[in-house]
């Protein structure tokens, strides 16, 4: 089995997805956290300036989105045929726009009071809008009963969760009127492994 070591900082962030992964696989892996100091020494090392990195027996991977797909692929969450790998990576881009729209939301560096009309704009028109699209696409399957894909958990499903969280600890009614995405969130959050990993992970606001 490959060495696995991941490269990111003390938050859930961008690697939120591709722990929760190695979770619900149970691959073991070094999940190595950078503190803020010491960025600024490793970051010309990385390939593109940022992080996370995976490194798979020392070769390091970049890129978030190419992380996860590239562990989805190896561990089985990737669908069954390339169409619909394709379409999970599809999915799983327009999840990511939660992600990314909390994330800026969270650390901008405004007062208070605009901070907050940003994060009320976000909740009340940027993520329905994003949360219409995802509910009309969880719904070609089976209804929305299962997951976004097929019966089983792919990365479609995974990576809703994990962008998910911050947002419902902002607003635990954000999903009043998704309900479809509303149950696959519970049903996420039940799955034994991921259950396991909420419970053992370090605490993070974002």
């Amino acid at each position: 089995m490959p060495h696995y070591k991941l490269v990111y900082f003390d938050i859930r962030g961008r690697a939120e997805t591709i722990r929760m992964l190695f979770a619900v696989a149970g691959v073991p892996y070094d999940d190595y956290r950078i503190k803020s100091e010491d960025w600024l020494q490793l970051k010309p090392a990385t390939p593109f300036g940022q992080v996370p990195i995976l490194e798979v027996d020392g070769r390091r991977l970049a890129q978030s989105n190419a992380i996860c797909r590239f562990l989805a692929d190896k561990f089985g969450f990737m669908g069954r045929n390339p169409i619909e790998k394709a379409a999970i990576d599809g999915c799983c881009e327009t999840i990511t726009e939660i992600r990314e729209h909390v994330m800026a939301a969270q650390t901008m560096k405004q007062p208070k009071e605009a901070k907050d009309k940003v994060t009320q704009g976000l909740m009340e028109v940027t993520l329905p809008q994003i949360y219409e699209k995802l509910e009309k696409c969880l719904k070609k399957n089976k209804d929305g009963d299962k997951y976004f894909y097929g019966d089983e958990i792919t990365l479609a499903d995974i990576h809703f969760f994990a962008c998910c969280e911050t947002v419902l600890r902002l607003n635990p009614k954000s999903f009043h009127d998704f309900p479809k995405l509303a149950a696959l969130y519970d049903r996420v959050k039940n799955n034994n492994k991921i259950d396991k990993w909420l419970d053992e992970r370090q605490d993070s606001e974002i």
